[in-house]
């Protein structure tokens, strides 16, 4: 019989019911192991990992047998259950057994945060594959708030752990990592997303005069050098996490500068020409 892992009470164990209703007038033990029975409900539990067989048995509790010279009396004291008397037997007792073990089962575990802050980040979703390829899925885990998740039950060996989606705000990561899962073991990685970012471009053009004609000026409109930017936020901005607030009087003040060839230095070479 194989124990399934319980997560709630961080063990292994076992439940069942009788529906024979023969349970109820059996004691149960066995080394190594935990027992709790009530009437025909038996668990059998443990917190340590043991993959061999272990031997338990059952002792009946019902009835009580008393000899009296060749003659054997069976007396329960309970109503509709058959008494008798009989000569003494001469028969060995029946024994009944069972072997218990518990699963050859381990845990992975991840914990997100943003690479720069080091912040812990919810809401990120990562697969658990059978293949390096991360075809064979076999289970999913998503960040809680502590930027924890834990997987389901798994067998030992080698799993790999691939982001599906990523927190809001943040760039989903495309690397591959491998999860090693050992029986009776939680195995942890740490991993870690960067900040989605965005680009501002800015191009100032305006006529610029390039000639002279003959009868008019040439003008073309090319980008200008030399114009200043002031960039400010239209509200507040959150950082990707969402735990820290850019106020909108913070935000970057940058000059943003194109180069093409400088104005008047066009002018300055017309002039010289006329």
């Amino acid at each position: 019989m194989l124990t399934i892992q319980n997560e709630a009470n961080k063990r292994y164990e076992y439940s069942f019911n009788d529906t024979n209703g023969v349970l109820s007038k059996f004691s149960f033990n066995i080394d190594g192991y935990n027992v709790d029975k009530n009437g025909n409900n038996m668990t059998i539990y443990t917190k340590n990992a043991n993959t061999s067989d272990t031997m338990g048995s059952f002792t009946s509790v019902t009835g009580v047998v008393e000899t009296t010279t060749s003659c054997v009396f069976w007396l329960t004291g309970k109503d509709g259950d058959q008494e008798f008397v009989s000569e003494q037997p001469q028969a060995d007792p029946i024994s009944v057994y069972i072997k218990v073990k518990t699963e050859s089962l381990g845990y992975g575990e991840i914990t997100k945060t943003d690479t720069s802050t080091g912040k812990y980040l919810a809401g990120a979703v990562y697969g658990i594959y059978s293949d390096s390829d991360c075809n064979t899925k076999v289970d999913s885990m998503t960040t809680d708030k502590n930027g924890y998740a834990k997987s389901k039950a798994l067998t030992p060996g080698t799993y790999y752990v691939k982001e599906i989606t990523a927190p809001k705000g943040y760039v989903k990561s495309d690397k591959v990592h491998t999860l090693t899962v050992k029986a009776g073991q939680t195995t942890g990685i740490s991993l870690n997303d960067v900040e989605q970012l965005g680009s501002l471009t800015i191009y100032k053009e305006g006529e610029v005069l390039t000639g002279w004609n003959g009868k008019n000026f040439v003008y073309e409109k090319k980008k200008l050098q030399g114009a200043t930017f002031k960039v400010t936020a239209g509200d507040d901005i959150y950082e990707g996490d969402k735990t820290g607030m850019i106020k909108t009087a913070d935000i970057l003040k940058k000059k943003l500068l194109y180069y093409i060839i400088s104005t008047w230095l066009l002018l300055f070479d017309f002039y010289w020409f006329i």
